[in-house]
């Protein structure tokens, strides 16, 4: 082979290394759910990325996270649920590095989670309430005018955005406002008394925040509610929606293998942009899946036949 034809080979050999050597790491606690997106990911940036997914717990320590850095140099971290948020924050604050950009995902409000992080961005977990609404309006015989919502004053401001989404679709959020300081069990309570009891609400929106979800609030609290009101019932995430419940009825979420591609395509956006999140917005999912549960729906709604063509997962 002459010379010239030996070059640009030589070129091209040693620039396919330098890529290879690029690494992301992904932190996510364990799950299905994020195995099936750190897949999306690794498939869609390809072989020329090597994608470490550490698996962490709730507890885990910011020495852990440290040594992954060290042993990895990743170009980026994929910081997967609140956990992963969390520690990473603890991470930056006690290392002073702020130059390894971070995508976040998975988590509750990502755009709340991510505030404080330097060169941060993410793609939130939460689809727009009128998406939702709106889907599962399509699905029904009867009218869904108003969802009712408790909601903490904290959430003052994500609840008016997804208000003035909702208005044009003539939906209206009726709100119960509890304050963040008080006793989460009592305010949960006579909010749904005073949503599904008093006011003619069509639906029920549960939020995902921690404050008003966790095992014993829904034992002791939601689920006698469901019981007693029987109203359609709209939750944000999966488990929620599952048949043994007999609590939530309709769904929309982000398909996690989709999400997982989503963010590669962010990833290599920020390659593309010398490895800077700093100013970037959070983005919307941009493949969801919606959710029925037949067994529930029987119950609450009067549904259109026709239309359960358009659910992508029937949980029965």
């Amino acid at each position: 082979m002459k010379l010239g034809g030996i070059l640009p080979a030589l070129i091209l050999c040693l620039a396919s290394a330098s890529i290879a050597e690029e690494s992301i790491l992904v932190l996510h606690p364990a799950g299905e759910k994020f195995q099936e997106t750190v897949k999306g990911i690794r498939e869609g940036l390809g072989a020329d990325y090597k994608v470490a997914d550490q698996e962490i717990s709730k507890d885990v320590q910011v020495a852990t996270v440290s040594a992954a850095i060290k042993a990895k140099s990743p170009k980026a971290v994929v910081l997967m649920d609140n956990s992963s948020i969390r520690i990473w924050k603890e991470y930056q604050q006690q290392s002073g590095d702020t130059a390894t950009p971070s995508l976040s995902l998975m988590g509750i409000m990502i755009d709340k989670a991510v505030s404080g992080i330097a060169n941060a961005t993410g793609i939130s977990y939460e689809v727009p309430a009128v998406t939702v609404f709106v889907n599962l309006r399509s699905l029904m015989k009867q009218p869904l005018k108003t969802v009712g919502v408790v909601q903490r004053a904290s959430m003052d401001d994500f609840i008016a955005k997804q208000s003035s989404f909702c208005e044009p679709e003539n939906i209206h959020l009726k709100t119960y406002r509890v304050e963040d300081k008080s006793d989460a069990a009592e305010g949960l309570r006579k909010g749904l008394d005073d949503l599904l009891g008093k006011n003619d609400v069509d639906a029920l929106w549960v939020l995902n925040d921690n404050f008003f979800l966790n095992p014993k609030l829904l034992k002791e609290v939601w689920l006698p509610a469901a019981a007693k009101y029987r109203k359609p019932i709209v939750v944000g995430v999966e488990s929620l929606v599952q048949s043994n419940l007999n609590f939530g009825v309709y769904a929309v979420l982000p398909d996690h293998y989709a999400l997982g591609s989503q963010a590669a395509n962010v990833l290599l956006e920020l390659q593309d942009n010398g490895w800077v999140a700093t100013g970037r917005p959070v983005d919307q999912p941009l493949s969801v899946l919606k959710y029925l549960n037949t067994k529930v729906s029987r119950k609450t709604l009067s549904i259109d036949e026709e239309k359960l063509k358009e659910i992508d997962r029937q949980v029965e």
